[in-house]
């Protein structure tokens, strides 16, 4: 592989994971410009696999924005693609259109979604299937799904799979049923908790890629001081054939001793720009590095304040107003839809009022947010109010 494919590609990865650290901390538009920067890097190595990738990131990100007409484009890109992509990404890149078109359009989304565990079982895409199989009324199918979702090792996705059950039993009146699954969901999270303890939660996938970079960094400046080597090797040659022919010529022997200098001052250049070259990824993994530690910061500050009042039964009466802001960041990351319903749907909700709204999404009661809030009734109906006043359709109703 050439230095400049090897460079090409390093690149490609350093925006590949700023666009994905930038989706993650809700920073789209960030998100989609570094995404851009990765895609125009694919299109140049063109690798199949990384273009699907790259389009199908983008494609995320504008669906995050609710601008389904970009997303759609750029999923039609990715689709011809899909055949080169090993087996396991074309699972997940199916699963990941279903769930863009999931409340859009539902017989695209269960095309697509039916693809993907068509390829591979897919825990994410059965769950959706559930979902839409209990909109349309179809129990028999959504209980199929339901339990072929619960065959995932992986205990969040699991958790939130039974609690989506006992939502759907909680719909169809059977609360005992309801009530057993909600056992389930809570004894799913405690283990959850331990798991997490142990493990450290930073994704897989962006430490192979950090490593990725970084293995391609060494293997460029290895390769750059073979080259010097080389370099070095031929000039040294070059000058004792010259000296042992060309000894009584000093016309000559002046010339050659030029253009020894010459070659010096070829292979300082080069050792500059391969100097520059690696600042500039050395600094590129520091932005990356920098990105993801404030990231993981605000998520476990958010982890610890949700879980003091989910798990321990505390209240928010210390909390400034950043606890609120992290605990929120918290709980998009376990509920986005949620999270992005309320920011799309009401105008300028503090963070304290979006948790108010959080707190009943999470299943509490009227006296369970009084007594987390440490608020009066009133209060509780107060802020109803105000809340409601701040819904978009509210607004333009007035």
């Amino acid at each position: 592989m050439s230095n400049k494919k090897q460079s090409t590609r390093a690149l490609h990865y350093i925006y590949q994971a700023i666009s994905g650290i930038n989706h993650v901390g809700k920073e789209f538009q960030l998100a989609l410009f570094n995404g851009k920067q990765a895609l125009n890097y694919a299109l140049k190595l063109n690798d199949s696999i990384i273009i699907a990738t790259d389009l199908m990131n983008l494609a995320a990100s504008y669906n995050a924005i609710d601008n389904m007409d970009s997303a759609q484009y750029f999923i039609n890109r990715m689709l011809p693609y899909l055949p080169a992509v090993p087996e396991q990404q074309r699972t997940n890149h199916y699963c990941n259109i279903g769930l863009i078109y999931n409340d859009q359009n539902n017989e695209l989304a269960k095309k697509y979604l039916q693809k993907s565990v068509e390829v591979k079982p897919n825990a994410y895409a059965y769950r959706a299937l559930a979902q839409i199989y209990q909109k349309e009324g179809n129990k028999e199918k959504a209980d199929e799904m339901w339990h072929k979702a619960l065959q995932t090792t992986n205990l969040s996705l699991k958790a939130n799979v039974v609690k989506g059950m006992a939502k759907a039993k909680t719909e169809e009146g059977d609360y005992k049923a309801a009530h057993e699954l909600d056992l389930w969901a809570a004894a799913l999270k405690d283990s959850l908790h331990r798991q997490q303890k142990e493990e450290n939660i930073k994704g897989q996938q962006e430490l192979f890629e950090k490593e990725l970079a970084n293995e391609q960094l060494r293997e460029k400046q290895g390769r750059a001081a073979w080259v010097i080597a080389a370099l070095l090797l031929s000039v040294a040659i070059l000058a004792v054939w010259t000296v042992r022919k060309k000894r009584k010529n000093r016309r000559r022997i002046a010339a050659m001793s030029e253009e020894l200098e010459q070659k010096a001052r070829a292979m300082e250049q080069l050792q500059q720009e391969n100097e520059s070259n690696k600042k500039q990824l050395d600094r590129l993994s520091r932005d990356m590095t920098g990105f993801e530690q404030k990231h993981e910061k605000l998520l476990a500050e958010g982890q610890r304040l949700y879980e003091s009042i989910n798990v321990d039964g505390g209240n928010t009466l210390t909390w400034t107003k950043d606890d609120f802001v992290h605990f929120v960041l918290y709980y998009k990351l376990r509920h986005p839809e949620f999270v992005r319903h309320i920011e799309n749907d009401y105008d300028e909700l503090t963070p304290r009022q979006k948790t108010f709204l959080i707190l009943y999404d999470m299943g509490m009661t009227d006296e369970d947010v009084m007594r987390t809030l440490v608020l009066t009734e009133s209060s509780v109906r107060a802020n109803k109010t105000r809340i409601k006043g701040k819904e978009v359709g509210e607004r333009q109703q007035s």
